[in-house]
């Protein structure tokens, strides 16, 4: 053994093939390695090695085996892992995340790691579920994005789509999509996709429509002032769907209801003829200060919970 060491490169590769050897002297195991070795001349060359020990009455009485030079195939291997390293860093470095799904199934194979940074899962998360991206979508956009994925990938088609997806933080991110569909004897087998985070282009382009919608509405004068508040206000919703506006107009030191586009009657009843002033909730102490209040805790935002609020 000490003698056959002598072509073995130290370190793991000589640990493993001594525990092996060892192995099959004390149990007479089977062994498959492949493993690099120092030729005559110092060259490092793969080879292959089989073998078995033969054990009579409990001892071993010789290892047996075969030894096969197989560069070309380890050539080949590390070839191909190299191309996939450098594949997996070049997909790493794309702005947006990169995915591979079955066809059949949906269920995501491969997705890069700008996931975490655009949604804040993980992609160990992803992976795990097989529903992951359809439980994910918002929900007013789920209907229509799974039967439009559905449709083009039973045809074949490449396609494009927008939609919105719930991340993490239970925020919602505006994704645009671009799939291809990969066939292996004329039927789909994989979908690859490229999604892109366009959440701010998107808020900015909605904005600009919605103004553009107010000013000529507000041009026209027989639609009363009240209307094209509440259409504001429901363009600012639409835009981010967990907010809730209104706009409130005060007169003669008191509160009222001006334009409310989903607040129950029963809130903006509550707060009609309030006084503005200190510890008067937050809307009546920004009125008050005429400064922007930031409520951190709605539920003690009062006179006795001074601190459920920021002044700035």
């Amino acid at each position: 053994m000490q003698h056959t060491q002598l072509f073995f490169h130290e370190g793991p590769y000589r640990n493993e093939m001594v525990r092996v050897f060892t192995l099959a002297i004390v149990s007479g195991e089977f062994f498959d390695l492949e493993i690099p070795i120092a030729s005559a001349k110092g060259n490092r060359k793969w080879i292959r090695i089989t073998g078995q020990a033969e054990i009579v009455d409990g001892a071993c009485r010789r290892i047996y085996g075969a030894t096969q030079d197989i560069p070309e195939k380890k050539e080949i291997q590390e070839s191909i892992a190299e191309s996939r390293n450098k594949l997996n860093a070049l997909i790493q470095t794309v702005d947006g995340v990169v995915w591979e799904a079955d066809a059949d199934t949906a269920r995501c194979s491969f997705i890069s790691d700008q996931v975490e940074q655009m949604f804040g899962y993980t992609a160990r998360q992803w992976l795990r579920n097989a529903h992951f991206w359809k439980d994910h979508l918002f929900s007013e956009d789920r209907a229509r994005v799974v039967r439009y994925s559905r449709e083009h990938t039973r045809r074949g088609e490449n396609f494009e789509m927008d939609y919105r997806m719930v991340a993490a933080d239970g925020g919602l991110v505006w994704i645009r999509e671009r799939v291809t569909i990969i066939t292996e004897h004329g039927k789909p087998r994989w979908i690859r996709g490229l999604m892109m985070d366009i959440t701010e282009a998107k808020r900015s382009m909605d904005l600009e429509h919605l103004e553009k919608n107010v000013l000529e509405l507000n041009s026209k004068k027989e639609i009363p002032l009240e209307q094209v508040l509440v259409t504001y206000l429901k363009g600012i919703e639409s835009l981010f769907p967990r907010m809730k506006c209104s706009i409130l107009r005060i007169k003669d030191g008191k509160m009222y209801d001006w334009a409310s586009a989903s607040l129950p009657e029963t809130y903006t009843a509550k707060i009609r003829g309030i006084d503005i002033g200190p510890g008067k909730g937050s809307c009546g102490e920004a009125a008050y200060r005429k400064k922007r209040v930031i409520v951190a805790d709605i539920a003690h935002a009062h006179e006795d919970h001074p601190h459920g609020w920021r002044r700035y």
